[in-house]
């Protein structure tokens, strides 16, 4: 019924047709009657679906650069080299039949997937569903999961500078006063919008009538949900082996976090690596300085913040002696 479909009207007639048949006759067993046979000749029809899955893959690679910027990822390249497919390509074909039992389908084909460069698209994809729709929903999934990731560590990376570059024209504006370590501080001086302290893989939303709230539940809030912790005993040094910011291990995707230093250079780093660089130059843990920024009041935290200012003017009088010995 449907064997045209694949390779014109002569198909019939052709040995490779008739050899699929009779393979998949001895497959479906002895008194079955066939409602449906599809016939793929492979070795002739899959050039030309190759270049089209090509096509397509790489309109696909495009709009995921678009979305997820530089690091899109280049979809065509999943697919085999044609050279080291071509020679193992033969026909295939699918039958099926009906019984009181219901729809039955045997299929045989060259290799698995082999079917994908068939012309009639719903060949061994069971009852009419286009082969290439899971085929493409195989591929885009990781894909796209990859560059939405990509999206979201590149926001929170433009957070963290602004955030940073917040803190830094707050400073300037209050003519040398240290920098603060609060990020409510910095949202009530209009520094940058609150969405600003919220990460996009931290699934958290600011509240609607969020402006509407009494200072205190603004703040409150702020400390309790922020994604972002801003390190105590910072100056105005900007100096890049000092960091500034960072993301919340529990805010982000896995295994990294971004990190901001104090020139404003940004980075995704790996967790154990960011927590060595926090722990010497505030001798706390991420774990420790995150329930510290949570439960923080207006006036900050004492002891954390002196213990970072000392350790601070430790590690800068390091960083300042290595720096004059290796020039």
């Amino acid at each position: 019924a449907a064997a045209g479909a694949a390779g014109g009207a002569g198909v019939t007639g052709a040995a490779g047709y008739q050899a699929v048949t009779q393979r998949l006759m001895a497959l479906a067993g002895d008194g079955v009657t066939p409602t449906g046979i599809m016939y793929a000749d492979l070795p002739r029809s899959a050039m030309s679906m190759y270049q089209s899955y090509i096509a397509v893959l790489n309109m696909m690679s495009g709009f995921m650069m678009g979305f997820g910027g530089d690091a899109g990822p280049n979809l065509a390249e999943l697919l085999p080299p044609f050279n080291s497919i071509q020679p193992h390509l033969a026909p295939a074909g699918e039958l099926m039949w009906a019984d009181d039992k219901g729809l039955h389908i045997v299929s045989v084909q060259p290799f698995p997937g082999s079917t994908l460069l068939s012309p009639d698209a719903a060949l061994s994809s069971g009852v009419g569903v286009p082969a290439f729709i899971p085929f493409t929903v195989g591929v885009m999934t990781p894909a796209l999961g990859s560059a939405r990731g990509t999206a979201r560590q590149i926001q929170a990376s433009t957070n963290a500078r602004v955030i940073h570059q917040g803190m830094i024209i707050l400073a300037q504006s209050q003519r040398g006063k240290p920098l603060t370590h609060d990020l409510s501080e910095l949202i009530e001086a209009n520094a940058f919008p609150p969405e600003y302290v919220l990460a996009p893989s931290s699934g958290i939303q600011l509240p609607v009538d969020f402006d509407e709230w009494e200072k205190d539940k603004r703040d409150n809030w702020i400390h309790k949900n922020a994604s972002f912790v801003i390190l105590p005993g910072l100056e105005e040094d900007l100096d890049s082996e000092i960091v500034a910011v960072f993301l919340k291990p529990s805010h982000s995707d896995g295994s990294r976090i971004t990190v901001t230093f104090n020139d404003n250079a940004t980075h995704l780093m790996p967790i154990k690596e960011a927590e060595e660089l926090v722990k010497k130059q505030t001798g706390k843990t991420l774990d420790e300085l995150v329930k510290a920024a949570e439960a923080r009041a207006a006036e900050g935290t004492p002891d954390v913040l002196a213990e970072s200012k000392a350790r601070r003017a430790e590690l800068i009088a390091e960083i300042r002696a290595r720096r004059v010995t290796e020039e």
